[in-house]
């Protein structure tokens, strides 16, 4: 057990890397929903934003203590990913309880695999270290598959429905219902309300994991049911976020794929980002000649898992599975309507990803499998590496943007940014310099500096008529500058007005 503990300290110590990094866009909105009265967040932000109010509500009264600077804002999503990773372990010390891996005269059990695998995930760390609902999401689950594990092992004949689908046994007990007796088992009503607690807690976090709902409602269907009723509350705010998103993606159908619209990109980028985490290369053919290999043997992994799996008919390894391949197959389908098939939504199956990894690890011969292992482990570490140390995959920089401006000489100037929706991390940042999403100028006293933000131009100005304007007021370009992602043109006023009739 001590080991487990030296792991999530070697963790802790990865996530705390550049973990000052600059808010982004999403984060910044995240920071300025939950600063602001939890009423109004709940019953005006929330219909915007189409995300539960778990997540908001817990960053609301953490800033109100801990303060709004970058590093206490991911704080809790830090904690979060450290605890994923200890239930990741609790699980795979249930599906491998006394199995070890040998690399030549040294053991490693194979228990403490996928929780290593998920400690130096580039992925894990990239969103264990954002103020976004994610690294909590993927929690709850976690939580929620080890609670339901464990009641498995109880058998109460609850999940006679799994045994007689999976292993052709007859149910021995009247289903869905414990009976009394069962219920002054100590043990099992706990294990039953932490389960009921961490599945409700995960669907207030996240949409997402409502897609494992039918894997709950297939092998614990009276438990996931108080589970689903616990949110009817929140259903009406759901109704309208539904409507504000889908009118939203049908008037500005880029954006609709930018955040999670069906593509073959899409969803092949699910496996590849959890493999290579947030780090790419702009070279596509050198990206795919060295991520090859790679896939390749994982792909080799899966298989031999499968089938160890058309042998064993292991019940824990049939709900890895499905709790791998239901949300991404449900997501997939989706997608053609709604916008969630971002891989980056799909962290809380990473932990089942690494386990049916591991259970392909324990089905081939020792000695590929140690190499296996060594491999998957260096890319682990390389990406992760490459992330935490090299800024130019870090967060985009407004941070850097507003000490851009601060430095210059002091001017009157305006940002320009095509919607103010998009405007959150310059706020937080920047007080001096004001920001619009149209040009209003005072033609007696035009600012003489603009910077004109292009984040997000093509969706939201795609006819860039700020550009446009602006150049026939009388603006010329003099520089560009790009702070990790957040390009920005910088314009000076030369006083030849080139047209009037811009507004």
């Amino acid at each position: 057990m001590k080991k487990i503990f030296f792991l999530l300290l070697a963790a802790f110590c990865f996530r705390l890397i550049a973990l000052d990094q600059s808010l982004w866009l999403d984060e910044a909105i995240s920071v300025h929903a939950a600063s602001g009265n939890i009423f109004d967040m709940l019953t005006h932000y929330s219909l915007t934003d189409f995300h539960p109010p778990l997540y908001y509500a817990i960053l609301h009264f953490w800033t109100k203590i801990f303060g709004l600077r970058e590093i206490s804002v991911r704080l809790p999503s830090v904690i979060f990913g450290l605890l994923t990773i200890f239930f990741t372990y609790k699980i795979a010390e249930q599906i491998f309880p006394k199995k070890s891996l040998a690399f030549g005269v040294w053991q490693l059990e194979l228990k403490y695999i996928p929780p290593l695998l998920l400690t130096t995930s580039g992925l894990h760390i990239y969103y264990s270290q954002e103020a976004r609902m994610y690294s909590g999401a993927a929690l709850a689950i976690a939580a929620s598959i080890y609670f339901l594990l464990r009641l498995i092992d109880n058998d109460r004949g609850l999940f006679a429905n799994l045994k007689q689908l999976f292993f052709h046994q007859k149910p021995s007990h009247v289903l869905l219902l414990p009976t009394r007796h069962q219920l002054t088992d100590r043990g099992y009503l706990t294990f039953s309300l932490l389960f009921t607690l961490c599945l409700s807690l995960a669907l207030y976090t996240d949409y997402l994991p409502w897609l494992l709902l039918p894997l709950f409602f297939l092998i614990i269907p009276a438990h996931t049911l108080v589970s689903l009723l616990l949110t009817l509350p929140w259903w009406p705010s759901l109704t309208q976020q539904l409507t504000v998103g889908l009118a939203t993606a049908r008037d500005f159908p880029l954006w609709s794929q930018v955040v999670g619209g069906f593509s073959l990109q899409s969803l092949a980028l699910i496996p590849v980002k959890f493999v290579i985490g947030r780090t790419s290369l702009d070279n596509n053919f050198i990206y795919a000649l060295l991520l090859a290999p790679v896939l390749f043997s994982l792909a080799f992994l899966i298989f031999s898992s499968l089938r160890r799996l058309t042998r064993t008919r292991d019940r824990n390894q049939y709900i890895t599975y499905f709790w791998l391949l239901t949300p991404v197959l449900i997501g997939t389908a989706l997608s053609f309507k709604v916008s969630l098939l971002s891989y980056f939504r799909f962290l809380f199956i990473l932990p089942a990803f690494y386990l049916i990894l591991t259970t392909g690890l324990a089905a081939i011969k020792p000695k590929l499998a140690a190499k296996l292992f060594a491999l998957i482990l260096a890319v682990n570490l390389f990406t992760s590496a490459a992330y935490l140390f090299l800024p130019q995959f870090h967060r985009e920089n407004w941070r850097g943007f507003s000490d851009y401006i601060n430095a210059r000489q002091a001017t009157p100037a305006v940002t320009l940014i095509p919607s103010l929706a998009q405007a959150s991390p310059y706020l937080f940042y920047q007080r001096q310099v004001p920001i619009a999403d149209e040009i209003v100028f005072d033609p007696a006293a035009p600012p003489e500096t603009v910077y004109l933000v292009r984040y997000v131009q093509e969706i939201f100005d795609p006819t860039d008529s700020l550009r446009l304007k602006l150049e026939n007021l009388g603006y010329r370009r003099t520089d560009t500058r790009n702070f990790n992602g957040v390009v920005v043109w910088i314009y000076a006023y030369t006083g030849q007005i080139f047209a009037m009739n811009v507004f």
